[in-house]
């Protein structure tokens, strides 16, 4: 999948893969990208760079007038073995980007120096148990205060909690959760009525509304034919 993204002005964006990994080949031509991470913005230094992000990982992205042509691949197959468990972004060779699990985990092993780019590396107990239990389950209507009860905290502690480790709302995460799942479901097929309720929200109103808010279009968009 490739693409042309321009950001024109300065810009903040979350990223979360859901049950996916993700990767992508990026050639900037214009401007600044940078991840939030605990200390700081770590800005990119290199013109032409891949970033991996497994399964359920959040990065945050600070974009200056940027311009850049990403090809990337999300997949929910297993990735290969001999890969860590942590986003990471390095210096791309010369080669297109790869396509197949096998050819990106071979890249990914065999880079060089790389950036860890997650929002936070070092989170706390809390705030990792309240990502854990989003992760299980962010595509079931089960309202987040009730997940809070599963950890014995309230609501404002769970929201604390995990906003003061990743830096958005708990309920911006699980969007975002949500909205990737159905692009997913939406390219493989799945009628958009039907999407709109498996991956967790109560109506189609909602849906649409969210959907728009994360993606800047509809579901339509995604939907093939």
């Amino acid at each position: 999948m490739s693409e042309e993204i321009t950001v024109p002005v300065a810009h903040r964006a979350v990223m979360g893969t859901g049950p996916y990994w993700f990767f992508a080949r990026i050639e900037r031509d214009a401007g600044a990208i940078g991840c939030q991470r605990a200390d700081g913005v770590a800005w990119v230094p290199f013109d032409r760079f891949c970033w991996f992000l497994p399964p359920y990982s959040l990065v945050e992205l600070q974009f200056q007038e940027f311009h850049c042509v990403s090809t990337g691949v999300f997949c929910s197959g297993p990735f290969p073995e001999g890969v860590g468990n942590e986003p990471i972004l390095f210096e791309a060779p010369t080669d297109p980007c790869p396509e197949t699990p096998e050819v990106i985990a071979a890249l990914v092993a065999g880079a060089g120096k790389s950036i860890q780019i997650s929002r936070s590396q070092t989170p706390t107990a809390l705030g990792s148990a309240c990502k854990n239990v989003i992760d299980r389950h962010f595509d079931s209507a089960v309202p987040l205060s009730e997940l809070a009860q599963t950890l014995h905290v309230c609501p404002a502690q769970f929201s604390r909690a995990f906003k003061r480790d990743y830096g958005v709302p708990p309920r911006v995460y699980r969007h975002r959760l949500r909205v990737l799942h159905a692009i997913m479901k939406l390219l493989a097929g799945d009628k958009i009525a039907q999407v709109g309720f498996d991956v967790g929200f109560g109506d189609l109103s909602r849906f649409y509304k969210q959907f728009r808010a994360v993606t800047r279009t509809s579901p339509g968009t995604y939907a093939p034919g």
